[in-house]
């Protein structure tokens, strides 16, 4: 009995093989039937005044010269080593060239193309964040720690991209011109944990020794009440932003030098920081 279904789980698998396969071929065909149809009325066109023999001898050389793409193409090996795990649908990590992010999506092309599929949200990440990221629509892997049949693997990716798609929801279309909060990551892909203020209990929080003290020396380089000479010193203070929309309080947690958008805020209510610069908020 334990046989009998061994041998039926691999009839299943090959039968799914050969249906991803066939998807595939006819996804392909979708995608380049009308290149397909220029060339065809080309050769017709071409050969019309041709003898047979001559038409044989053309059908000869253009079949040669189609055979370099008649070869299998070797399957991309999906290494998930070192992949940081930013939601169920989303993992990501870094290599030499920048990063490699992996998003899981359940549909593929198919005629009519859902609004979900993989090459929509593939035209729409090209489309929005047009670095030098290639992505590449591939089957997932039963042992993938990404969720989805199908996943884009962008790759060369800034670490800004990364922080921002994965915050985006998978399951969805993707949502043209929409604003999206991204997530708090270092270079790593790890939490930025802000380490200036500890909990004392439920209702006080206090600045560690070690915060106090570079505050201090802060307080020292500006002069009196000009706090924006020195950004750091702004931290931990309360301010209003339109940034995201409508007016909302919140409180500076962190300044990262250099950064586009150094100044990281928490919003009650949203569950990571935003990013925002000067101009974005007043001090309250």
């Amino acid at each position: 009995m334990t046989n009998g279904i061994s041998e039926l789980e691999k009839e299943l698998e090959q039968a799914e093989k050969r249906y991803r396969e066939l998807a595939q071929l006819v996804e392909a065909a979708q995608e380049n039937s009308e290149a397909l149809e220029r060339i065809i009325s080309y050769l017709e066109d071409g050969l019309s005044n041709q003898s047979e023999d001559g038409k044989r001898f053309i059908a000869t050389q253009v079949t040669a010269h189609l055979k370099k793409y008649l070869s299998p193409t070797p399957e991309k090996v999906l290494d998930f080593d070192g992949v940081v795990m930013l939601q169920e649908r989303f993992g990501a990590k870094k290599d030499t060239n920048g990063y490699t992010y992996f998003c899981g999506i359940d549909y593929r092309r198919v005629k009519g193309d859902n609004q979900n599929s993989t090459s929509v949200w593939r035209n729409y990440l090209l489309s929005e964040y047009p670095s030098e990221c290639t992505i590449e629509i591939v089957d997932n892997l039963k042992d993938s720690p990404i969720k989805g049949r199908y996943l884009l693997v962008g790759c060369n990716a800034t670490l800004r991209d990364v922080a921002t798609i994965a915050a985006m929801n998978f399951e969805t279309p993707p949502v043209a011109g929409g604003q999206f909060v991204p997530l708090s990551i270092d270079e790593n892909l790890l939490p930025i944990v802000d380490t200036k203020a500890q909990p004392k209990d439920d209702t006080e929080w206090v600045l560690d020794e070690k915060a106090l003290e570079f505050e201090s020396q802060l307080s020292q380089l500006a002069p009196p009440g000009d706090m924006e000479l020195v950004p750091h010193l702004l931290i931990g203070k309360t301010i209003i932003t339109s940034a995201y929309g409508s007016p909302m309080e919140g409180t500076i947690v962190s300044y990262v030098d250099g950064d586009e958008k150094p100044w990281r805020v928490k919003v009650d209510g949203i569950p990571v920081e935003l990013f925002l610069i000067r101009s974005d908020f007043e001090v309250l």
